[in-house]
């Protein structure tokens, strides 16, 4: 039987379950600001981080 993929086939998938966890863990580690994919042939090239300071 062939590994669980949910119904995606793994060479269509934009993005690695590796890069996926790093991905997360970004989100989770920003307050305020942006993270960006960049996207080229269907896939997740480069994810740049940007993030604000707030003065308060």
């Amino acid at each position: 039987m062939s590994p669980k993929t949910n119904g995606v086939n793994p060479d269509r998938t934009p993005i690695s379950q590796l890069d996926l966890k790093k991905l997360l863990e970004m989100v989770k580690t920003v307050s305020h600001g942006s993270i960006t994919l960049i996207i080229h042939d269907g896939k997740i090239v480069q994810i740049d981080k940007s993030e604000k300071l707030r003065l308060k």
